[in-house]
């Protein structure tokens, strides 16, 4: 049963890391989106 919740946590930690990963991609393409509409914009 121990072994369970323990494999349980580090999948846990894993997806945490994951998503964070993704959060990071996704947030750095809209910041770039956004960069080049106010280059184009400005420019």
């Amino acid at each position: 049963m121990k072994m369970k919740t323990e494999m349980g946590n580090k999948l846990r930690i894993l997806l945490i890391i994951l998503g964070g990963i993704l959060l990071i991609i996704i947030f750095s393409k809209v910041l770039d989106l956004i960069f080049a509409l106010i280059f184009i914009l400005i420019f």
